[in-house]
């Protein structure tokens, strides 16, 4: 009986150890992917502010003119301004801190607003085409936090269509899917995977945090999103469950 008893105490010893032994590395991975998000965060932070102080110095030498330096400044103050609410907002996100403010919603006409909000970027000769249904299509959403997410594939779609960004939603009796599809050159193949990654450097050699926090965003919906390639372009595709 005491061999039994001996032999039971061992086994809890270890497996209380193995627990421990992996909280610790758990913990571990935690710390190393904060301090490389926050490394990150610093060097995209670091390149507008450079911009600013570059211009602002051009200014005050008489080397630059006023009006481009300030356009600049003005710019890459809006660009920070975007990233550091990004930032807030992930950081809410990853503390469970993010309330969603869920009211019943037609999603066509957070589409439409989407669209409006990235027409002055689409203006050099981007059409942006919607195809929704007659009937209203309802879902359960934050209508800020969504129509944010939707604005920020928009924004990337036109940032690499060459003529045309389609805007497709359909609904059946679960879900309701949004498509948007640009005529562009697609998504690298190695960049797929990683698309949605935080600051991830793809082959454009531009980094960021806006997609990554559309799927932070989605996923708070309970919904999914992917991106994928097909043969006119690039798709990024978003599911949510409808109204009941």
């Amino acid at each position: 009986r005491k061999a039994c008893d001996f032999h039971r105490l061992s086994v809890y010893l270890l497996h209380d150890l193995d627990l421990g032994f992996r909280f610790g590395r758990d913990i571990e991975k935690e710390a190393e992917r904060q301090q490389t998000f926050f490394q990150n965060a610093s060097h995209e932070l670091k390149t507008p502010l450079m911009a600013i102080q570059g211009y602002a110095e051009g200014i005050q030498a008489g080397v630059m003119d006023t009006a481009s330096a300030a356009e600049v400044i003005l710019e890459e103050s809006d660009r920070m301004t975007e990233l550091v609410e990004e930032l807030l907002d992930i950081s809410k996100i990853d503390m469970g801190r993010q309330q969603l403010a869920l009211s019943e919603t037609d999603i066509r006409e957070l589409l439409y607003d989407s669209i409006r909000a990235v027409e002055p970027a689409a203006a050099g000769g981007i059409a942006i085409v919607p195809d929704f249904p007659e009937e209203p299509v309802m879902v359960s959403c934050d209508d800020i936090q969504l129509r944010r997410a939707v604005t920020n594939i928009l924004s990337n779609g036109v940032r690499y269509a060459r003529s045309e960004l389609c805007l497709t939603c359909r609904a059946d009796r679960r879900q309701v899917t949004i498509r948007i599809q640009d005529d562009g050159d697609g998504i690298a193949e190695a960049d797929l995977p990683h698309i949605f990654d935080r600051f991830y450097m793809g082959k454009s050699g531009k980094s960021g945090i806006g997609l990554a926090l559309t799927k932070e965003i989605v996923h708070l919906h309970r919904g999914t999103i992917r991106a994928y390639n097909v043969d006119t372009g690039a798709v990024f595709e978003i599911t949510l469950p409808t109204a009941r």
